[in-house]
């Protein structure tokens, strides 16, 4: 984005309206990303990348190319009272909405969820954490069940 692209620069369109990026973005971003920092030793964490089926799908062969046997997924799960009111202290314009959000959870339910299954029918773990509690007792929650140290 910050390059100014023609790419970039419909990101950044798309983004400011508060609409999802087409699934080539991560599945031209991420790879991109990797091989310009990423090192064998190192953890990888993606945010926001699993956000459909094709996405997972694109995401279990990035991993399976770059042989991460064990991949992990982790998902903060929020009730919708909580995810709502999440979005909109936010303050995007596409957050105030009625309409919008119901229509964000009810695509969340249809495309989010499949795609984390199919991550699981693969052999991916997916671990589940209660979102709407302190952030610290989140990060020691997803901490230890990735066996990561303080």
């Amino acid at each position: 984005v910050k390059d100014e692209t023609l790419l970039g620069k419909r990101m950044q369109d798309g983004m400011s309206r508060g609409i999802l990026l087409p699934s080539f973005v991560p599945a031209f971003l991420v790879p991109r990303a990797l091989d310009a920092s990423f090192q064998e030793d190192q953890h990888l964490m993606l945010d926001g990348v699993i956000r459909n089926p094709l996405q997972a799908e694109v995401v279990d062969e990035l991993f399976t190319f770059i042989e991460r046997d064990e991949p992990q997924g982790i998902v903060l799960e929020l009730t919708p009272e909580a995810a709502r009111a999440r979005l909109i202290a936010r303050g995007r314009f596409d957050d105030t909405n009625e309409e919008a959000l119901k229509a964000r959870f009810a695509w969340y339910e249809e495309q989010t969820v499949p795609a984390l299954a199919n991550l699981e029918k693969k052999g991916w773990r997916i671990h589940r954490f209660d979102g709407d509690r302190s952030i610290e007792d989140v990060q020691a929650d997803i901490r230890a069940a990735l066996n990561l140290s303080v």
